[in-house]
Parts: C-alpha cells; structure tokens; sequence
C-alpha cells in the first residue's frame, strides 16, 4: 500500500457520512447531466431547422449513440466500483493499478467499437427503419460520428476514475465545457461553415477532443488527482480486470438493452403509426433524459459511496445511502411530473418551430403529458439497480434493468397499444404502467439484499 499517500478531499468524503457524500457528490454530477441533456436539447433545436426528415434520420442514429455512449458509461461504472472499492480497503496499489487497467480496456473496446460500427451503420439503420432521404441524413450523420468512436468512450469511461476518488467537480467542470462548446460549434458547422447535418458531428467530436485533453492535463501535467494512473504503477491482473467487467459488461449492456429497446420500438411505432410517431418517440425520450439526468447524478454519487462502504464492510451506511438517494429521487420525480404536465405545450415549440416539422407540435405535447408520470415511481427503480453495481454484482443490476425495459418500455406498451386498440397512445401510456410494476420489484430486492448484508455481518 501507499501509506504515506495524501488522501484528497474527494476521498476524505467517501470515507465520511455518507448522507453528505451523497449530497457532495450528486450536485456536480448532476449538474454536469443537466449540461449535457440541455446541449442534446439544443442538438436537436438546430438540427430541426434542416427539416422533419433530417430530424427523423438524427432519430434513427440515437439508439446508436446511445449505445456508444452506454459503453463509455459502463466502463467507468465499472472502474467507480472497483476503484473506490480498493479505496475504501484502504490499498491504494490496488486502486491505482485498476485504474491503469481501466484506461487500457477503455481504449480497446473503443477501437472494436468503431470497426463495428463504421462497418455495419448502413444494414442496421436499414433494419431499423430508415429509408429514403432520412436514411441518407442517418448515414451521412452516423458515419462521421462513430469514426470519432473512441472520443465519445473514452471520455465518459475516464470520468468513472475521477468519480471512484470522490472527485465529481473534475466531471461537472469537463462536461459543462464540452456541453457548451458543442452548443456553440454546432450553428457554426452546420450553418455557418454549410455542413448540414453531418456539421453536427463534427461539433461533437471536437468538443469530446478537448475535453478529453483537459483530462490528461488533469492526471498528467498537472498532477494532482489522487489516484496516478501510470505504467509505473501497472502490474498485469487479471482479478483486477474481471472486478472492472463484472459491473462493467452488465452495465454496458444495460445500454445496449436501452438500444435494442429503442430499436425494436421504432419498428413497433412505424406498424402501429407512422414516421412522425417515431420521431416523436426518440426527439420525446431525449427530453425525457434532461429530467432523467440528475437521477442518473444521484445514483452515480450512490455507486461511489457504496462501493467505498462496501469495500469497509460498513454496510448499515449503505442502506442509509440507498434509503436517502431513493428518498431524494422520488421527491424530485414529482417535481419534473408536474413541471412536465404544465409545460408540454411550450417545450414542443422547442423542436416544432419550422413549418416542416409543425405537425409533430401536439403529438409531442401528448408524449411529454402521458410519459412524465413515469418519473412518480421510476427513481425508485433506478436506485435499486444502482446498489448492486456499487455492490460489484452488475449482473443483478443488469436484471433488475432488463425486467424494466420489458415491461415498461414493451410488454405494457404494446399490449395496451394492440390488445386494448389504444394505438400510439396506447405505447406512451404503457411506460408509466410498467415502470410502476417494475420499481416495486427492484425495490424490494434490493432492500433485501442490503438487509442480508447488514445481518450477516452481525453475524460474524
């Protein structure tokens, strides 16, 4: 161990009341989501203004992007958990090792991900639905953006190193930044410098670039990150690598799940409805994910904290941790249902303002008013899930999101869309449904499991 290591603030606080470091920790993460959901917002602002069909082909790509996004997410959940394991044992070797491995597996997938993807884009948007003009603004878009694969995994997997050391202000400050910038490139690429919709990309990559510049300024140059990736430090291990995979593949295929989920539903929309219904579908679930951001913070900081505590073996402070992240989630899903009921009308205008896409504006005030009462049970749900990846058990936590995806984001929507002749109503209707459902099962198991824990170790 590194007994003489200067421990940071970020690390002081995961050791300390985990009340507080949920709140320390969550408000820039959280922060950082919202810059990042309202860049997506503004994304999609400017991309409206080429047309409804270009704004349908960006729709198809978004399940793709999700994806590679999920990737870089799942990564860096799986080096938090680990990481913050090893820290919370108090072996700091360990913890930096992990973090050397964590960089290396971060690149490598990168580079499977961006043959694949570049390789196969055209069949899959095909599959998914894409035709015509909207499947060339899908291509010409989707095939810049995932040849810059890697600044979109990267990134985000890096972030999971700073938020294992309790460090969520690096994160707040990169993805504020990176938000900003791309709001800022966007109307220039697109407009300005007469790109059209592969401008777009463009931006994006650009603003992962630098970004992921200042985070090598952060751990390198600078120097003062508590945890010092380096190959100095590597020591090849293998139990090091599967504790990063064991919440980092299930994490990422929670992603994919998300992906295929959207993909599969796309289709659904198009045979039941038509292509508006599945543009406002995907342009919906994207504003949809600016409420769903600080949610995602919590649960971040939650992942953190735990996986600290568990690696202690203080696991009555995980269940305070939980039992405050879902007391919290819950409270401020009330708050964006109702925000969402009073204000559907106004944020349609936001993607509805050209007289080609007009007629998605009512359409998309019905999305916004039937899927917002999803988030009365859904921060629930994703507490739950959240535990286990803290805990290393990313498989339970991949289960617990699977059984979410099938009933509320398919089995309810379907079955009230087909069965009970709601048709397109029918499948925004049937997210609320099944999400409910789904919450009260991950809500039990999981306080179930922290339970055992707590006993067992009284027990001991």
């Amino acid at each position: 161990m590194h007994s003489n290591k200067e421990k940071t603030e970020g690390v002081k606080l995961l050791e300390g009341e985990p009340k507080k470091a949920i709140r320390k920790l969550a408000l820039p993460l959280t922060l950082s989501m919202l810059f990042t959901s309202i860049y997506s917002i503004v994304d999609a602002t400017w991309v409206s203004a080429l047309g409804a069909e270009a704004l349908i082909g960006v729709s198809f790509v978004i399940p793709l992007q999700l994806l590679l996004m999920g990737v870089g997410v799942g990564l860096g959940s799986g080096a938090t958990a680990t990481i913050s394991k090893y820290i919370g044992a108090k072996n700091e070797l360990l913890a930096d090792n992990a973090s050397v491995h964590s960089i290396f597996l971060d690149v490598l997938v990168s580079v499977i991900f961006t043959l694949v993807l570049i390789l196969t884009l055209k069949p899959i948007l095909m599959m998914m639905g894409a035709s015509g003009a909207n499947l060339d603004y899908a291509y010409e878009y989707g095939l810049v953006y995932f040849l810059g694969s890697i600044l979109i995994i990267l990134p985000n997997a890096l972030y999971g190193i700073f938020r294992a050391e309790g460090d969520a202000n690096r994160i707040m400050y990169a993805m504020m930044i990176c938000a900003v910038l791309n709001m800022v490139l966007d109307p220039l690429f697109i407009f300005s410098l007469n790109l059209g919709i592969v401008g777009a990309s463009y931006a994006t990559l650009l603003s992962f670039s630098i970004i992921l510049i200042l985070i090598v300024y952060w751990m390198y140059v600078r120097n003062d990150t508590y945890l010092k990736p380096s190959l100095k430090c590597f020591r090849k291990d293998l139990a090091i690598v599967k504790d990063i995979c064991n919440v980092a593949i299930p994490a990422s295929l929670e992603y994919a799940l998300l992906a295929l989920v959207a993909t599969f539903m796309n289709n659904v929309i198009l045979v039941i409805g038509n292509y508006d219904a599945v543009a406002v579908y995907e342009i919906g679930f994207k504003v949809i994910s600016f409420g769903f951001e600080p949610l995602m913070g919590l649960c971040s900081a939650l992942v953190a904290v735990v996986g600290a505590n568990f690696g202690a073996r203080k696991y009555n402070e995980i269940k305070i941790a939980f039992e405050y992240v879902s007391k919290l989630g819950t409270i401020f899903g009330i708050i964006v249902t109702v925000v969402l009921l009073l204000s559907a009308s106004y944020i349609s205008y936001l993607f509805t303002y050209s007289s080609t896409s007009v007629r998605l504006h009512e359409p998309l005030i019905v999305f916004f008013q039937i899927i917002g009462l999803s988030f009365i049970m859904i921060p629930l749900g994703f507490s739950s899930a959240f535990v286990f990846q803290g805990l290393g058990r990313g498989t339970a936590s991949l289960v617990l999101t699977l059984t979410r995806e099938i009933i509320g984001s398919m089995l309810m929507p379907i079955l009230i869309a087909t069965i009970f002749g709601f048709g397109v109503i029918g499948i925004w209707l049937g997210h609320p449904i099944g999400y409910g459902i789904s919450t009260i099962i991950a809500y039990v198991f999981a306080k179930r499991t922290i339970d055992g824990l707590i006993d067992s170790n009284e027990k001991a």
